[in-house]
């Protein structure tokens, strides 16, 4: 089917994507180009046997996996067989918060993600949103940072490919019997927990890099948390530099001490001085 692979092509002229053509660890480039449409970041998957690396995939729990879900699986499957860390997230309160799915029918479905996944041979990690309460802390410490209502391009003119497929979607697709309506709030719940998905492994599990395996047409959710990203404070390769720098003392860490104190000096010359407070309290 030729529109599929002008789809691929489109995507990767108009955003600026790379079509990978490189060895990850032992599996080999060629197998890397037929699995994996395009890349945001190729040296990420060149450097991923010489780093701590993550490879996660991940599936909204909306209803059995689709074929474009059991390749992501068979992929961290493959990733796993070569010795990477691996972890298959099952978004379960995603579609809760998002899609206003009953919790227990969502978690029965994470049950038999679970059961396929180890029927297909997967040894790798499989969590699910609803137990990691670590990420829910994660996501705490972006909210400053989460915009919501950003604006953030990741429209193309739709391929013949993409068209079809809403068509497609819009025919035949029926919403599972438990969805109801939810709120504003809650997408952009979900939407930040998401960003939290992204950022913990580094942030907070000592990683050097995740590298998420997804559905090509799922690449507006990697800009997305890009963007959220831009300014906020999560450099995770800085903290483990400070981490190793404290250990070992000397020179790197006294300047860092002092960088860190010139911070706390500007933060309390920024505090309302004495009589020009707000009157204005919080909860």
């Amino acid at each position: 089917m030729s529109a599929l692979p002008n789809h691929y092509e489109t995507l990767r002229e108009v955003f600026d994507y790379d079509r990978p053509t490189v060895d990850i660890g032992d599996v080999d480039a060629e197998v890397v180009d037929r699995a994996f449409a395009a890349t945001t970041d190729e040296d990420a998957l060149r450097e991923a046997a010489d780093k701590e690396t993550l490879f996660v995939a991940s599936a909204g729990l909306t209803g059995p996996p689709h074929v474009g879900t059991v390749a992501q699986m068979f992929a961290v499957k493959r990733l796993r067989e070569a010795g990477f860390d691996t972890e298959f997230l099952l978004a379960d309160y995603e579609k809760v918060a998002a899609g206003g799915r009953d919790l227990d029918v969502v978690r029965g479905l994470a049950d038999d993600y679970r059961a396929f996944l180890d029927g297909i041979g997967y040894d790798g990690r499989v969590r699910t949103q609803y137990d990691a309460t670590g990420v829910m802390q994660t996501a705490f410490r972006l909210a400053p940072h989460f915009d919501p209502d950003a604006s953030i391009g990741v429209d193309a003119e739709p391929t013949a490919w993409v068209e079809a497929l809403q068509a497609a979607y819009e025919r035949d697709r029926d919403g599972p019997a438990d969805e109801a309506t939810t709120t504003d709030f809650g997408g952009d719940a979900a939407s930040l927990l998401c960003l939290a998905d992204f950022v913990h492994p580094t942030l907070a599990d000592g990683y050097d890099q995740t590298v998420f395996v997804l559905g090509v047409d799922e690449h507006a959710l990697v800009r997305a948390n890009e963007h959220h990203l831009a300014d906020a404070p999560v450099d995770a390769a800085r903290l483990a530099e400070l981490e190793a720098a404290c250990r070992a003392g000397g020179g790197v860490w006294d300047a860092a001490v002092e960088e860190y104190a010139d911070f706390l000096a500007d933060l309390s010359r920024a505090w309302p001085s004495e009589g020009k407070r707000s009157t204005t309290r919080g909860c």
